[in-house]
């Protein structure tokens, strides 16, 4: 929870690290990494926009329960206990979303040198005598 709470969630660094493309790429993978990128971005936004919803709810809570007068430090530690556990989900979509767009653009890349994508290269095969008792 930690790790994930430290994660920088900054667009413009991501943007900015996210489109930098390796010199004499090809065209399609330069669009690739932009579109990542943007991808990237647009997740990383959404995910402030959660945030900042959340943190309008858990205000929210606390206004009623300074109203009503009740058990406000009650209310207060469920809109947080609330906001955390929406800002983790937010958090943790961004970078599953994240990670899949740049293992496809990898996967391009490789495509693109004439390399075998990873998911078809084979496991190497143990001759007959290797898998004999000794």
């Amino acid at each position: 929870m930690e790790k994930i709470m430290k994660t920088e969630l900054e667009p413009h660094a991501v943007e900015g690290r996210l489109a930098e493309v390796p010199e004499g790429a090809d065209d399609s993978l330069n669009s690739a990494f932009q579109k990542n990128a943007g991808d990237a971005v647009n997740a990383i936004a959404a995910a402030e926009e959660v945030i900042a919803l959340a943190t309008a709810i858990a205000k929210k809570a606390l206004d009623i329960s300074l109203m009503h007068q009740t058990s406000s430090i009650e209310l207060i530690l469920q809109a947080a206990q609330a906001t955390l556990a929406t800002t983790e989900v937010a958090v943790q979509k961004t970078l599953m979303e994240a990670k899949a767009s740049a293992l496809k653009t990898l996967e391009l890349a490789r495509t693109i040198k004439g390399e075998r994508p990873v998911s078809a290269k084979k496991k190497p095969v143990r001759s007959r005598q290797s898998r004999l008792p000794s």
